[in-house]
């Protein structure tokens, strides 16, 4: 999934989102980029296409903001995918590490479900676009997953004997969102204190807050 394909399917989507507009509704339309937009991460290549990606959602919601229709840039944290799983299953440290940054992954992941969860939301809730997740509501602006699962009461994983416990497992609060505290505390700092401090920034502790952002 890249900007060509974000740029057809909005181009191909438009119509029908148009169609679908009403004095009480406006349809939305969902773009998902990363934080690579704003840093380095992976790949030139990577970061670029996702800089652009939250460039088109801009770009799309001046012209087609005022005609009904609202434009938001979705930003998943690390997700489990099953690339990711199938890399943990394997034992493949270098390479889970290069995702999770050295992170237990059932800790700092998150599923592919929680995107769509809030997604759902945000599509059903005209009200949930305007919640405080960015300054003046969502619209053309940057939704980090996370922050917004946990400010909407969404959880992650499955009920117990569901397929998506199965495949993602139990029910969970969200992890922690990127640019948090609780992600980033953890992530960074433990190694530079002395070993009687690590524990106010490792996880769960009293600097490592999921709700600091």
């Amino acid at each position: 999934v890249g900007l060509r394909s974000h740029y057809v399917s909005s181009y191909y989507a438009a119509p029908l989102l148009l169609s679908a507009t009403s004095s009480e509704w406006r349809p939305l339309l969902c773009v998902t980029s990363a934080p690579a937009a704003v840093t380095y991460y992976y790949a030139t290549a990577y970061g670029v296409a996702k800089a652009a990606s939250d460039r088109l959602v801009r770009d799309l919601q001046v012209e087609l903001g005022p005609q009904g229709i609202d434009c938001v840039s979705l930003w998943p944290g690390v997700v489990y995918t099953e690339f990711v799983q199938s890399l943990y299953e394997k034992g493949d440290t270098d390479r889970i590490n290069r995702v999770t940054g050295g992170r237990d992954p059932n800790v700092v992941c998150e599923s592919p479900l929680l995107t769509g969860r809030v997604v759902a939301r945000l599509a059903d809730d005209l009200a949930a676009r305007k919640t405080a997740l960015s300054t003046g509501g969502l619209t053309s602006r940057v939704c980090v997953v996370a922050e917004a699962a946990r400010d909407l009461g969404l959880r992650d994983g499955g009920a117990t004997g569901s397929v998506a416990q199965r495949l993602y497992g139990p029910d969970r609060e969200p992890a922690a969102s990127i640019r948090s505290l609780g992600y980033l505390l953890p992530a960074f700092l433990p190694d530079k204190l002395p070993p009687q401090l690590r524990w106010l920034v490792e996880p769960g502790g009293p600097l490592a807050s999921k709700d600091v952002r």
